[in-house]
């Protein structure tokens, strides 16, 4: 009986340790994954600037008015 509780104490302690460690491997995965999505959410969002920017420009050449105001798209 004893030598079965030391096993059981064993095994228990075993377990703890494994889930502590996956816990922190599952975590450290979701954060960079988190930060990726933020990486690229901010890829986006200059890629889209640099669109816009570039609409500004050819709409000026063709009005010919080179000029930025806040009545503007960008």
């Amino acid at each position: 009986m004893v030598v079965a509780m030391l096993v059981l104490a064993l095994c228990a302690a075993l377990i703890v340790g494994v889930e502590k460690d996956f816990m922190l491997i599952y975590q450290r995965g979701a954060n960079s994954l988190l930060a990726e999505q933020g990486h690229a959410y901010l890829r986006g969002a200059e890629e889209l600037a640099a669109v816009v920017l570039a609409a500004d420009y050819d709409a000026d050449e063709e009005a010919e008015l080179r000029r930025d105001d806040l009545s503007e798209t960008w």
